[in-house]
């Protein structure tokens, strides 16, 4: 269906979305048609208004009018230059020429584009889905063409409305498709992101031929997102297709670039999302200053990989926020030919593709002060960090991703038994608070800012785990998505001196500073 379409603006009219509008400044009447005249083609307006307007085309205000095009005017009363609709874009629909001798499109129609997945027209229709594109050429293969992407690019699109003629390997499913072209640029590897934007899924495939599906060279699919890294050749053409395997056809967010190597070689984060991390990464960093190896023997405190001992150019420091407090040095290590150094054990902690070496261990004498032997299944021990026993400190000790009364191994320790006062009131130790469970904290002056201390207890924001009088709010980053109590409050007289009622934005107001 087509539909007419036209907004008033500065300086004249113009069809919604259309670059090709008319440039009168004449101000707007009821209905929208210009002041000074009764409709396109109608009466002229007064000669003020007109030269207000022609001089802004060079046209000469005395000549417009005229019926006949004269130099700056684009059309003059029946003389539309010989121009229509389509000379603008638009479907079928009548052109004018407005008083001022510019072109007057609203009664032109939009019409539907066939590729772009919007509804132009506004039918709610896209693009194949809308009769004004039945039988066109890219309604009848996605291939007929592919949109060209550049690298890099990211696309937002839709399979909704597309054609449903190809297919990918990695799916028994297969529905409306989206084909994209790209061209490399250098030889190397190309990497791929799909990612769902709704409920749909999708499959992420490459071929070398567009409408052939047997010239498929790489495919993946899943759940939301899809990624694929693709080997590619300088200057050849390769097509990427976006298939729907279910429910129904829904919009989706597509990422391509080249590759690049590993950005750093001692953050444990795979740059290049090869899956290789850091000095694991036999292109990216082995063989660099970073990844030559030192003499720190498995287990052994470290700041940065290249203090760690290696038997190849691939040692790593293994950070608190990986669940080594202090630093660990360690080295990467295959698991189906373990080469770690000593008594090294070589454990899959999914860090990288590869394992890690840990120090091996018999007892927990073997390991340093905070780490304990812990058995990793297959008769085989290693030192990993003791479980938090510092439970008033507001620190993650054992790098677990849990603090103080957070962490299950301070639950069970006196440190963590819950007190009488409720949230609030003040503390100096998080045994002076009121808890459900063993987690209740007092957020201090020194460690949070709240003078005299503040009782909270830990909890679930949404849970509704805190007592009457309380709510669950997320202010502080306390690990493992938990949220503090806080004290509810109508007015500020409800609250401690020295504390106010505030107004976060949230549905209740809390005792804060």
């Amino acid at each position: 269906m087509r539909t007419r379409w036209s907004l008033p603006i500065l300086g004249g009219w113009c069809i919604l979305g259309l670059a090709a509008c008319a440039t009168a400044a004449a101000p707007a009447g009821v209905g929208g048609e210009p002041i000074g005249s009764s409709s396109p083609g109608g009466a002229s307006p007064t000669t003020v208004t007109a030269a207000a307007s022609s001089s802004s085309t060079g046209a000469d205000p005395l000549l417009c009018g005229n019926g006949k095009i004269d130099p700056g005017e684009p059309c003059d009363g029946a003389d539309l230059a010989g121009k229509d609709c389509s000379s603008f874009g638009l479907a079928a629909g009548t052109l004018a020429c407005s008083d001022y001798c510019t072109f007057y499109l609203a009664g032109c129609e939009k019409v539907e584009i066939c590729d772009d997945g919007i509804s132009n027209d506004f039918d709610g229709k896209i693009d194949c889905e809308d009769d004004d594109c039945a039988g066109a050429a890219t309604c009848v293969d996605s291939c007929t063409p592919a949109r060209v992407l550049g690298l890099p690019d990211t696309v937002k699109s839709t399979t909704r409305g597309r054609p449903a003629v190809h297919k990918a390997s990695c799916s028994a499913q297969s529905g409306d498709e989206a084909m994209y072209q790209i061209t490399a640029l250098t030889p190397g590897k190309l990497l791929l992101h799909l990612f769902a934007t709704g409920a749909s899924r999708f499959s992420l495939s490459v071929r070398s031929a567009c409408d052939d599906d047997a010239s498929e060279i790489a495919c993946a699919t899943g759940s939301f997102e899809q990624a694929l890294a693709v080997d590619v050749a300088a200057g050849k053409t390769y097509f990427v297709m976006a298939d729907t395997t279910g429910p129904a056809p829904g919009g989706f967010q597509l990422d391509v670039e080249p590759w690049q190597p590993e950005a750093s070689c001692d953050d444990l984060i795979d740059d290049d999302d090869d899956g290789y991390v850091d000095c694991d990464d036999p292109t990216g960093c082995q063989g660099t200053a970073a990844c030559a190896p030192g003499a720190g023997a498995a287990g052994t405190p470290c700041v940065t990989s290249a203090e760690c001992f290696a038997n190849q150019d691939d040692p790593v420091c293994l950070p608190l926020h990986a669940g080594f407090p202090g630093g660990y040095c360690s080295e990467f290590c295959d698991l189906a030919a373990p080469d770690c150094a000593g008594d090294g054990v070589c454990a899959q902690l999914g860090i990288s593709a590869n394992g890690v070496c840990l120090d091996g261990c018999a007892t927990d004498a073997d390991c340093r002060s905070g780490y304990l032997c812990k058995d990793l299944g297959n008769a085989e021990k290693a030192c990993l960090a003791a479980p938090e026993t510092t439970c008033g400190d507001g620190l993650d000790n054992d790098g677990n991703g849990l603090t103080d009364c957070g962490d299950p191994s301070c639950q069970a320790l006196p440190a963590c038994v819950p007190g009488a006062a409720p949230a609030g009131d003040p503390c100096v130790a998080n045994t002076d608070c009121f808890s459900g469970s063993n987690d209740p904290l007092c957020l201090t002056e020194a460690a949070f800012g709240f003078p005299g201390g503040y009782c909270s207890e830990l909890c679930l924001p949404g849970a509704g785990d805190c007592p009457a009088g309380a709510e669950c709010v997320n202010f502080f980053q306390l690990g493992g998505g938990l949220g503090t109590c806080v004290h509810t409050c109508d007015v500020t007289s409800d609250c401690r001196p020295t504390y106010s009622c505030v107004d976060t934005g949230a549905p209740k107001k809390f005792c804060f500073l």
